[in-house]
């Protein structure tokens, strides 16, 4: 799903019912992928990933780093709150 679009959706979800308070979000969006980002460890190092899986579980967490994808979404959610506040 295109990220603008699982954006607008998210917070379509919370329309009219909830105030979004942006810096509990980027908070939020920012420990979530430190977590996966350990449990993606744990599956490489700890449950003794073949060779195939390794490159897959790296390829993922390359991946957050991309432009639009996990971590330049909590940035962008960073930011919006520095504005709001």
């Amino acid at each position: 799903m295109e990220k603008k679009l699982e954006k607008n959706y998210f917070y379509k979800g919370y329309s009219g019912k909830n105030i979004i308070n942006l810096k509990i979000m980027a908070y939020y969006r920012f420990e979530r992928i430190i977590v996966d980002i350990v449990e993606f460890y744990e599956q490489i190092f700890k449950q003794n990933a073949t060779e195939e899986n390794q490159k897959t579980i790296i390829d993922i967490v390359k991946s957050m780093f991309d432009k639009n994808e996990v971590i330049d979404m909590a940035f962008s959610i960073d930011n919006e709150a520095k504005y709001v506040a």
